[in-house]
């Protein structure tokens, strides 16, 4: 069985949780802080990303909302749609025989009379670039847990364990906290597979448990 120590504070990890970060080990904690530094410029260039996209959607949205009001509405191009048609159907003297036929002529019609509207409208009011959704390559999508279903998982009283082998210590905020405000995380979530195995298991205190995202966890109470 592979030994592994955490590359950053060289805790032994037989038994606790593994996480692979750009091809090193770490210790979950140390691999929370590990990763917050990596991503962080990341971060500051997403939001930034972000701004300039949100900017760039109001301007089209606002391009767009003037587009639908300038070119006829729905109802207009039904009103021409009949109009046509009823016409067709007087003055074939035969409403029932050219009532199809008049709705057909007045459908092309309204289509040319809309398009030609509309290429018109966009002639004198070019269509702002639609902005692509920014990039965002953090670190935190390509972590691993290594091991994390190996072994054999505890059975009952596994919470008790996990919190005594943690010595009682959030492993985020690194604050030490009484049993009962204290919660044991299932880094892969049980929902997809996550058993209680000690490699799939750290001791949380409830703030950070809420807060806690990666492989997709969502805590029941957020």
């Amino acid at each position: 069985m592979a030994q592994y120590e955490c590359s950053e504070c060289n805790k032994n990890l037989h038994g606790h949780p593994k996480i692979n970060v750009e091809g090193n080990i770490y210790c979950y904690s140390c691999a929370k802080e590990v990763v917050a530094a990596l991503d962080h410029a990341t971060e500051i260039k997403h939001a930034k990303e972000v701004k300039v996209h949100d900017i760039q959607y109001e301007r089209w949205k606002n391009w767009d909302e003037k587009r639908k009001l300038a070119v006829p509405s729905t109802n207009t191009q039904m009103y021409i749609t009949l109009g046509v048609a009823i016409g067709c159907a007087v003055l074939m003297a035969n409403p029932i025989f050219f009532l199809l036929p008049g709705l057909v002529v007045g459908f092309i019609v309204n289509q040319l009379y809309f398009n030609s509207q509309k290429k018109e409208w966009i002639r004198s009011h070019p269509e702002p670039v639609f902005p692509t959704s920014p990039s965002n390559r953090f670190v935190r999508d390509r972590i691993e847990l290594v091991g994390g279903v190996g072994g054999t998982p505890l059975s009952s009283g596994y919470q008790k364990k996990i919190l005594e082998q943690d010595g009682y210590k959030c492993q985020i905020c690194g604050e030490v906290f009484p049993a009962d405000q204290l919660e044991v995380h299932h880094i892969k979530p049980q929902a997809k597979g996550g058993r209680h195995y000690p490699a799939n298991l750290v001791t949380l205190c409830w703030c950070c448990h809420r807060e806690e995202t990666w492989f997709g966890h969502k805590h029941k109470m957020r």
